[in-house]
């Protein structure tokens, strides 16, 4: 059964990138870090990305033949156009460094596109292999997780320590999946949103995506406590778990937002916004800037240009087969 309010949640997340990626790349490029906005949503929304995929990916164990044909299908809807745009960025902005960097450092390209297929790849292989040596999945997914880990204290190619970081959320999300509907009707949601609300805006006020961007003038704790794990974990826990309530909670309201159309776009979206962030601030930018003085309309008006133009590209490339599986990993 397909839940609207996952929809929604996943269009209020890509809607979240667009937007702290507004921040970082156009209107403020040099202080982003120092951003409160962009530090809020930096603080927890790819973490929701991966929460909302296994949200959505049953923790079962599926047969080699199914095996295949989901890997299968994973490749063309997230290594082809991860592949694509970054070869065609190379086009746009030049040739800089070898092609094989684009697998070694995917962090450079759409490397959400790259590390959830990797994540969704060992997640399945994890679940096989539960199924032959000890039948308790989500103790050996938690397993795997802390050897991904550990492993990428020394190995940190091919985007292995993102894949290793957000491999978390990802069977988290695949956990709370099994309670997808009882969540949608769980009693008590107000108070339950207002518990996460506070818990958020208390953790991620202190939350820094950079330790070396931290302000100087800020107590030396600030600095020690970005420092640790379990901190930034739960501060990304606080707000991917204030807007899953919320979504769930106003799903009946919501409707008419057109959330859930772009939520089930998500992926194409993604592919699409970084290029066409490129161009608006090498381009556009300069005839709209006069915005900055009135803040913050500078950062509104970027948004929603850059969010129309990428809207427009998606309709452009689903028109044709062959464009819409190369660029957005759709059939």
């Amino acid at each position: 059964m397909r839940y609207a309010y996952i929809d929604f949640l996943r269009g209020f997340a890509i809607l979240l990138v667009v937007l702290g990626h507004t921040v970082q790349y156009v209107t403020h490029p040099n202080s982003f870090d120092q951003d409160v906005v962009f530090r809020m949503i930096y603080s927890f929304h790819i973490p929701l990305f991966f929460f909302i995929s296994g949200l959505t990916t049953p923790m079962r164990s599926i047969s080699s033949d199914e095996f295949k044909n989901k890997i299968f299908k994973r490749t063309k809807q997230l290594l082809i156009p991860f592949v694509i745009w970054k070869v065609l960025s190379c086009i746009l902005v030049g040739f800089n460094e070898p092609f094989y960097n684009l697998f070694l450092y995917p962090d450079n390209g759409l490397w959400f596109l790259w590390v959830l297929f990797f994540d969704y790849l060992i997640f399945h292989i994890v679940l096989m292999i539960s199924c032959m040596v000890y039948p308790k999945p989500f103790v050996c997914l938690i397993a795997a997780y802390l050897l991904l880990r550990v492993i990428s204290i020394f190995v940190n190619i091919c985007g292995f320590g993102m894949v290793s970081n957000f491999f978390l959320y990802f069977i988290i999300g695949s956990y709370i999946g099994q309670y997808k509907g009882k969540i949608l009707h769980m009693p008590h949601k107000l108070s339950t949103i207002i518990v996460f609300f506070v818990c958020f805006m208390l953790f991620s006020s202190f939350w820094y995506r950079d330790i070396n961007a931290i302000p100087s003038d800020l107590p030396y704790w600030v600095c020690q406590l970005n420092k640790i794990l379990v901190y930034r974990i739960m501060t990304a826990f606080m707000g991917i778990g204030l807007f899953l309530f919320i979504m769930a909670g106003s799903a009946s309201k919501l409707g008419g937002a057109k959330l859930d159309w772009i939520g089930t776009r998500t992926l194409g979206f993604y592919a699409i916004h970084q290029t066409v962030l490129w161009l608006y601030e090498t381009e556009i930018y300069s005839i709209t800037n006069f915005f900055e003085f009135i803040q913050p309309m500078g950062l509104i008006v970027s948004f929603l240009v850059v969010l129309t133009i990428t809207l427009l590209l998606y309709q452009l490339f689903s028109v044709s087969k062959v464009t819409k599986l190369l660029f957005l990993g759709m059939e």
